[in-house]
């Protein structure tokens, strides 16, 4: 299965541009099978970050960190959570020089019931057929003008071909993504926009 709606070669081409500074933790979760963003999703987080300029981050779904590397280089907090603790506690090794970020292990929903901040960026990562779960618990924890990036919202290219043939396991998150994706683009259709960057971003300016 592709790992990206993106054309190979410009997914290739793009990634010239990236950085290598992050690259052993890139190695790291393909080596394990552990989910990590493109090197073209990594870029754009840092530098929607840098561009934002906001106080408090949050992640959900660490992995071994290589998105969270990205998010801290500008960010002023990172609150990141992830619930398996063996790839958690990979990540605050590989991000052991990092003073700005805080890890939670702990299952993101269950965190955000009872979290107590509120952030001005999110990156959301986490289990995709949870993706509209995770907008309605987060909403409470939001700044006026947060800004939302939800990764892998086009899920192989499944989420926009009706006809396709989608393996059985993967049913429900393609159904549920495109719930999310039909709540999002109606009710913020002008605060929300989707980019074929990677497997798909879905990007909300939020309005309280």
């Amino acid at each position: 299965m592709k790992s990206s709606v993106m054309m190979t070669h410009v997914v290739k081409f793009l990634s010239e541009f990236a950085s290598d500074e992050f690259d052993e933790i890139k190695s790291y979760s393909v080596e394990k099978m552990i989910p990590a963003v493109e090197k073209c999703v990594a870029e754009f987080l840092k530098f929607m970050v840098k561009l934002k300029n906001p106080n408090k981050i949050l992640e959900i779904g660490t992995g071994a960190g290589y998105a969270t590397a990205h998010l801290a280089l500008y960010g002023k907090e990172v609150t990141t959570v992830e619930y398996n603790p063996e790839r958690l506690e990979k990540a605050k090794d590989f991000l052991k020089d990092f003073d700005n970020i805080t890890f939670i292990y702990e299952n993101a929903k269950e965190y955000l019931k009872k979290c107590n901040d509120k952030f001005d960026f999110v990156f959301v990562d986490g289990v995709k057929r949870d993706y509209l779960e995770y907008f309605f618990l987060l909403k409470p924890h939001l700044n006026d003008g947060a800004f939302l990036i939800f990764d892998d919202v086009l899920f192989y290219g499944m989420v926009l071909d009706e006809d396709c043939e989608i393996p059985f396991k993967y049913r429900k998150t393609v159904e549920m993504l495109r719930e999310f994706i039909f709540e999002m683009t109606t009710k913020y259709k002008d605060n929300c926009n989707i980019l074929p960057i990677g497997n798909g971003l879905l990007l909300l300016n939020y309005e309280c």
